[in-house]
């Protein structure tokens, strides 16, 4: 049989045995079955500049080549790499040379959300499909992969997983058992749970890919923690890939730097330094609490800024803060009342009492009535804040909302808050995640919040806003577009 030849067809009995014994001669080694399968560097085709797999993909398919040749039963292989590097492709390739070798495989693939398992791990597999050698012999369809003439025993599933119903990833007693997780780092635990008894018991190949977002979780330890003696690993660096984008990975280590949780996960292939999806490290917040900035030696210059952050549910507060500098005030001011003309008139005190340089109230909702009442009753240092508006740097933020969060959390390495317990919650529970076709950062919305059983975080809300731009110096002798360094 030559490397790549596209069949369509038999013309004798004869033919179609020898064929069906040339592609069982790959039992054992997907990686002779991937060179063997799709049409490398052949011109026209999307591969004519390809060779071969990666180095990475290549370390894959010969680490369960070589396992299945030695015999092993319960091959389970964790893959944490960079962003682009490939995953997908090496997916597709596994499960069709899994499915194409193995008579009657029970064969179920998810990812971390149903749009990903659909839109593109899913789909991955029927581009690779219609340039196989024998792609003809399979039916892809929404949630199956299915040898044409054996479609009741003989195909792949796509499952979107839930937690409160795990029983689809409990396994069978069949003989050709493979579970592919991908983005594994947002699966929860009681799949893992279910995956774990069935392989346990029966045996079979079980490979996990992603980016170690989180690191707390079962893919975070099959890959670097207490799982890991459990698990073979192979570890991705982007930057070594050959399906890499040198000029995006050098903006995003320009960005963020080279040690910074964007790139560790994004483009080193490694977990986050800080709590799973959480914005803001709570050894971070920690800090602040205890370190002391004395407000007195804070420079005249520096602006004092207060921020109002308006209640638009029933379980909400709105919340009033006050911030100079490093230093947050102690005194946090909380009203319930849902009258704005109220709300008004008890912002409007605290502004006389404490003389900011500038008020940044809500302006979302309701919060637009307070900002118009506070103008007329001449106040006229208020900034309406709308989270939703463009980011100053729309590179990397989403909104002008996780803008805000982010520029706090810069500002929190070295500042001093109250040791407010419901601040703290505030600070640290708001997860963050990255747009899709953008890569721009997000902060998890509040009703996201609501339905995973947190509250708002109100006076988290209150002292980011002080942060929705930068305030001018005080100073006669510091030019008017140019910024004191501890406001930010």
């Amino acid at each position: 049989m030559p490397q790549h030849e596209k069949i369509t067809g038999f013309d004798t009995e004869e033919d179609k045995i020898a064929f069906a014994e040339w592609i069982m001669s790959y039992e054992n080694d997907p990686y002779g079955w991937v060179l063997a399968c799709y049409p490398w560097e052949e011109v026209g085709t999307t591969l004519e500049d390809y060779s071969g797999p990666d180095y990475w993909q290549k370390e894959v398919l010969c680490l369960i080549r070589d396992k299945l040749k030695a015999g092993e039963k319960n091959i389970r292989i964790t893959v944490s790499s960079g962003h682009g590097v490939g995953k997908t492709a090496l997916f597709a390739w596994i499960c069709h040379w899994y499915i194409s070798t193995h008579p009657n495989p029970q064969l179920v693939v998810t990812a971390n959300t149903k749009i990903q398992l659909t839109t593109k791990t899913w789909r991955e597999l029927a581009k690779w499909k219609n340039i196989a050698v024998n792609g003809f012999m399979f039916h892809w369809s929404a949630t199956s992969y299915r040898l044409i003439g054996r479609e009741d025993t003989w195909y792949a599933s796509a499952i979107p997983w839930s937690a409160h119903n795990p029983d689809a990833f409990q396994g069978t007693h069949e003989t050709n058992v493979m579970m592919v997780y991908d983005e594994a780092s947002g699966i929860d635990d009681p799949i893992w749970v279910a995956s774990e008894g069935a392989f346990t018991s029966h045996g079979g190949i079980w490979l996990t890919f992603g980016n170690c977002t989180r690191n707390s979780g079962r893919f975070f330890e099959n890959t670097f923690g207490r799982g890991m003696k459990r698990w073979d690993r192979v570890i991705v660096d982007a930057r070594t890939a050959l399906m890499r984008s040198d000029e995006l990975i050098s903006q995003w280590i320009e960005d963020w730097g080279i040690d910074s949780d964007f790139v560790r996960v994004r483009v080193l292939g490694l977990p986050p330094k800080q709590g799973d999806l959480q914005l803001i490290a709570t050894d971070v917040v920690s800090r602040a609490v205890h370190r002391e900035v004395n407000l007195y030696e804070i420079s005249d210059r520096v602006p004092k800024v207060m921020a109002v952050d308006v209640a638009r549910q029933g379980a909400d507060s709105s919340k009033v803060v006050i911030r100079k500098g490093r230093k947050m005030y102690e005194k946090i001011w909380t009203f319930n009342e849902r009258d704005t003309t109220m709300l008004a008139q008890h912002v409007s005190k605290i502004i006389h009492d404490n003389y900011p340089d500038m008020v940044f109230v809500d302006g979302v909702g309701i919060g637009a009535g307070v900002v118009d009442m506070l103008i007329r009753m001449g106040h006229d240092n208020i900034i309406e804040v709308q989270a939703g508006s463009t980011p100053s740097d729309q590179k990397l933020y989403w909104n002008k909302r996780i803008e805000m969060w982010d520029r706090m959390r810069q500002w929190l390495e070295g500042a001093d808050i109250p040791d407010d317990p419901q601040l703290q919650v505030d600070l640290t529970t708001p997860e963050y995640s990255f747009e899709a076709k953008s890569d721009r950062m997000k902060l998890e919305s509040k009703d996201d919040m609501r339905a995973r059983g947190c509250a708002s975080p109100d006076t988290g809300d209150a002292l980011a806003m002080t942060f929705y731009h930068l305030v001018p110096s005080k100073s006669q002798f510091v030019n008017e577009t140019s910024y004191e360094p501890e406001v930010c």
